[in-house]
C-alpha cells in the first residue's frame, strides 16, 4: 500500500527541498523495510518446509528406535528362554554326576568285594596245597 503524501507549499525553496528529500528518504526506507520483509517471509517459509522435513524425519527416526526396541526385547526374550535351557541343562548334567558317583561307589564295593573273594580264594588254595 503506497500513500503519496503533497508536500505544504507554506513551505519555501530550501524547506520545500527538505522536505521533498525526507519524504523520499522515508519513501526508501520504507521500501527497504518492505523488502527485508519479504526476505525475512522467503526465509521462514523455507524455515518451515525445513522443520515439516525435520519432522518427518523425527518420526521415520522413532519407528526405526521402535523397531530396534522391539528387536531388543525379542533377543530379551530369546535370551531368557537360553537361560532356562541352559539351567535346566546343568540341573540334568548334576544328576547324571550323581548318577556317576553312585555307580562309582557301588563298583568300588564289587572291586572291593572280589578283593576278598580273591583272597579268601588264595587262602583256601594255600591251605589245600594248590
Amino acid at each position: 500500500m503506497q500513500t503519496t503524501i503533497q508536500p505544504d507549499l507554506r513551505f519555501r525553496g530550501d524547506q520545500q527541498i527538505r522536505v521533498l528529500d525526507e519524504i523520499r528518504d522515508v519513501r526508501l526506507r520504507f521500501s527497504a523495510l518492505e523488502t527485508g520483509m519479504h526476505a525475512i517471509e522467503s526465509r521462514f517459509s523455507g524455515m518451515e518446509t525445513r522443520f515439516a522435513a525435520l519432522e518427518v524425519r523425527f518420526g521415520l527416526l522413532e519407528q526405526r528406535v521402535d523397531g530396534v526396541v522391539k528387536q531388543l526385547g525379542d533377543a530379551n526374550r530369546k535370551l531368557d528362554h537360553l537361560a532356562a535351557q541352559i539351567d535346566a541343562m546343568v540341573e540334568r548334567q548334576d544328576a547324571f554326576e550323581a548318577r556317576l558317583d553312585r555307580l562309582e561307589a557301588r563298583m568300588d564295593r564289587v572291586e572291593a568285594r572280589l578283593e576278598a573273594v580273591e583272597t579268601l580264594l588264595r587262602a583256601i588254595a594255600a591251605k589245600l596245597g594248590v
